[in-house]
């Protein structure tokens, strides 16, 4: 729609003066459920993420982890020379809460709820495993000739990773 073709993230127009979509891409979603998860990743990780930090710090890093998404997502459209492709979604600032809920749980035995069973892993086993299933992905789809989903695995991980380099470098800062 006329709304995702101007706030969502395009090489097209980015190259045509819409810098700002490597943020605005990040407040729009495709329907409810993508929404919801977000939200629900945003919501309970963000927690943890607040007893850290403090509330002040969540906007600085979900722009953070938002617009290293943004940028990882654009240089595959790049590469791939997708210069129509369009990505909108707040997953890429998701996964890097998600990365630094992971490295603040490093050692503590996490429990989720997978199809009512309940299952049991350290914040490592989470960091790494949502590395590997993201990269893994991203392979499979986003760089296969073949048409794959429509998910931006590569903005995952760009917002993943910039979980790990806001931990280790920007949370110590006032």
């Amino acid at each position: 729609g006329v709304i995702e073709g101007y706030f969502g993230l395009s090489p097209y127009r980015v190259e045509r003066g819409g810098v700002h979509g490597f943020i605005t891409y990040s407040l729009l979603h495709d329907g409810p459920i993508h929404i919801l998860f977000n939200g629900l990743i945003l919501f309970f990780t963000g927690r943890v993420i607040q007893l850290r930090l403090g509330g002040e710090r969540l906007i600085e890093i979900f722009v953070f982890c938002a617009l290293l998404g943004g940028f990882a997502w654009y240089a595959v459209q790049l590469l791939m020379n997708q210069q129509l492709a369009s990505v909108i979604g707040a997953s890429g600032a998701a996964m890097g809460f998600t990365a630094l809920f992971a490295l603040y749980l490093w050692d503590e035995t996490l429990t989720f709820f997978i199809l009512l069973f309940p299952v049991q892993m350290r914040g490592k086993t989470l960091f790494y495993g949502i590395l590997g299933f993201q990269a893994l992905f991203f392979l499979a789809n986003e760089l296969s000739p073949a048409p794959g989903d429509r998910t931006a695995y590569s903005a995952h991980l760009g917002g993943f990773l910039g979980g790990y380099p806001y931990h280790r470098f920007l949370a110590a800062k006032p």
